[in-house]
């Protein structure tokens, strides 16, 4: 197992993945192709992101590349609820999720950011230098 399969969001993430595949099948003919299919891809293009930022050195762009991710998952989310074609019940879940994961990328940016910020100040002691 890879070190970004035990992340929380990741973990989050690819259980989302399952549910949206599992409710997507379900869907009447005329959705299921075009809503459908942009919901699983988007869900797996979740995933991805995800890995890569855990891979990656500079996370802060990917990380809000999640954010945007989630955000279009979240639109076609509602899309789905406008044609009636999830339960309340089936709604509530989706929306919890989505709304757990958004937290975890959240946190993880401001994290990543405060490791820049401390990262680019001058060492304590030391007078910055000033150009001539």
């Amino acid at each position: 197992m890879r070190n970004n399969e035990v992340l929380p969001i990741y973990i989050e993430a690819y259980n989302l993945t399952q549910d949206i595949f599992k409710k997507t099948v379900k869907f009447p003919k005329e959705y299921k192709f075009l809503l459908g299919t942009q919901l699983n891809e988007a869900s797996i293009e979740l995933c991805c992101l995800i890995t890569n930022t855990a891979r990656a050195a500079q996370k802060s762009v990917l990380l809000e590349g999640i954010l945007n991710q989630l955000d279009k998952i979240k639109i076609e989310f509602r899309l789905c609820a406008d044609f009636k074609l999830l339960s309340n019940q089936q709604q509530a879940s989706i929306a919890t999720r989505l709304e757990k994961i958004t937290g975890q990328a959240i946190a993880w940016l401001k994290s990543e950011r405060r490791k820049q910020s401390i990262t680019s100040m001058p060492e304590s002691g030391t007078t910055p230098s000033y150009p001539e």
